[in-house]
């Protein structure tokens, strides 16, 4: 079965989600290593939300459009909120 463009186009979107918010996991376990006291909880539980992210970019198929759909809601509105928390820039 071929996929259509907007199929096409969710799925790689669902993607570039997921290897966001994976980079994202991953400075803030290397800014957490780098602290005075890491914090041993807070290093595991980023660590397992990154394998999270890791396994589900790569079971994640284009033809899965919920799981696609699921991905850009969740992930896209999580990420979302971080920029505007981290990167906010002045009008």
């Amino acid at each position: 079965m071929r996929s259509t463009p907007q199929e096409i186009s969710a799925f790689e979107a669902a993607q570039d989600c997921l290897a966001y918010w994976f980079d994202i996991h991953h400075s803030m376990i290397a800014d957490e290593c780098n602290a005075p006291s890491p914090d041993i909880e807070l290093l595991a539980s980023l660590r397992t939300e990154r394998s999270k992210l890791a396994r589900l970019s790569a079971t994640l198929t284009i033809s899965d459009s919920t799981g696609v759909a699921r991905v850009l809601g969740e992930y896209g509105a999580m990420i979302s909120v971080w920029r505007e928390q981290h990167h906010s820039f002045a009008a």
